[in-house]
């Protein structure tokens, strides 16, 4: 998806709608989310937002409409929480969710394919990005 197909959802309807529950909600499972999600595509909103990977390509998968993914995380010292950092960023971009992307886009290619080019290019997967980060974390603590 490219800025010109954000701009020509956003005209057709210009609401993008947070589908997302603060932590500890009873409403926070992919499972509600993606209720939540389906409700607002039948009402005509053509863009969504949700919060982390997991409910960012469930919501991607059951709606079919675009999803732009976010991640809060609070760091000392920085008033940014939303997407502070490219680490972040990168737990959003699966090789599933790149995929959905690209498909998005009319390009069919297959997850295996998008693997074996991160492979390639040296890039860890995103289940390898995360523990490397927690270690990170820990370690910073210790």
């Amino acid at each position: 998806m490219n800025l010109t197909s954000i701009l020509k959802l956003l005209g057709e309807c210009p609401l993008v709608v947070s589908v997302q529950a603060p932590e500890g909600s009873p409403l926070r499972d992919d499972s509600t989310l993606v209720r939540l999600a389906l409700a607002s595509a039948n009402e005509g909103v053509r863009l969504l937002r949700a919060e982390g990977p997991s409910s960012l390509q469930a919501i991607a998968r059951s709606t079919g409409l675009p999803v732009m993914g976010l991640i809060k995380r609070t760091y000392e010292g920085s008033p940014v929480y939303i997407t502070p950092t490219l680490a972040e960023v990168e737990e959003v971009l699966s090789d599933d969710r790149i995929v959905e992307i690209l498909h998005g886009e009319g390009v069919e290619i297959a997850r295996r394919t998008v693997a074996k080019y991160r492979e390639a290019m040296k890039i860890a997967s995103s289940v390898q990005r995360r523990r490397e980060k927690m270690l990170e974390r820990r370690s910073n603590r210790a």
